[in-house]
């Protein structure tokens, strides 16, 4: 089976966090224990699904703001006299 491209990439603490709070969460809420390969299935799929969302959203924002600046300097530019 082909390994899936990374569309994120995480530091290995990163990681390592965010896959321990998916299995406290796991036992915690359902009394689930659950492994290394569960965890970071379960991390990559939230990772494909709502970190593109967010990342997307990310860039909007972006545009925006720099939109806003740009206009912000054709405001200020000075007319030969």
């Amino acid at each position: 089976m082909a390994k899936k491209k990374e569309l994120f990439k995480l530091e290995f603490e990163e990681k390592r966090y965010l896959k321990r709070s998916i299995a406290t969460f796991f036992e915690e809420e359902f009394e689930l224990e659950m492994g290394e390969i569960a965890t970071s299935n379960i991390l990559d799929f939230c990772l494909e699904v709502f970190g593109v969302k967010y990342y997307n959203e990310g860039v909007k924002d972006a545009q925006k703001f720099i939109s806003e600046k740009l206009l912000d300097l054709y405001e200020i530019e000075k007319s030969p006299k």
